[in-house]
């Protein structure tokens, strides 16, 4: 063994991607139609490390899609195989520089709402919706004087968890101090 495969022989699945990472970025700058190989155990290390990637990962359901296609066996308990993950992994970097995506080690913000997603699914649309889309999906709703029965047969969401989620996300409004009058949040 060389030097430089004895040093990636114990890489983390973090640490291989982020050299698969950087690969891509440098076979898409020097705009060469294959790139620049990495030597084949070197590869074969990064790979192993690859597959120990999460079932969480970002590009997680695509490198399980594409394992199955290829008729790949992934490792036991893994999601999919190495050769996978890297081209998986490749793909989205691809993107990411071709289109200026957000860079690889910004945060991303967790407070976002993908407005038109909430667009969609108020005028009537059933699409998959994030967390924050969701509370965001109920708030407007629950503004526009709907029952949380109402949001929830729209929304497809349990009658409970819309009930659960008003009462997050909409603090009950005070009224007047002196009339004595206090209102809350229609969680009826």
């Amino acid at each position: 063994m060389n030097a430089q495969s004895q040093n990636t022989e114990r890489l983390t699945a973090a640490q291989a991607e982020t050299r698969i990472r950087r690969d891509e970025a440098a076979r898409i700058a020097t705009t060469a139609r294959r790139g620049l190989p990495m030597p084949s155990a070197d590869q074969l290390t990064v790979r192993a490390a690859l597959a120990l990637l999460p079932a969480g990962h970002a590009v997680a359901s695509v490198a399980r899609t594409m394992c199955r296609e290829f008729g790949h066996d992934a490792p036991h308990g893994g999601i999919a195989c190495g050769r996978c993950w890297e081209h998986a992994i490749r793909n989205d970097e691809r993107v990411v520089i071709e289109f200026g995506l957000t860079a690889r080690d910004e945060e991303p913000d967790p407070s976002y709402v993908d407005e038109v997603a909430v667009h969609r699914a108020l005028n009537g649309e059933v699409l998959p919706l994030g967390e924050n889309e969701q509370d965001e999906v109920i708030r407007r709703m629950n503004s526009e004087g709907l029952s949380p029965s109402a949001i929830s047969e729209v929304t497809g969401l349990r009658y409970r968890t819309v009930r659960a989620r008003l009462s997050a996300l909409v603090p009950p409004v005070v009224g007047d101090v002196a009339s004595g009058a206090h209102h809350a949040p229609q969680v009826a």
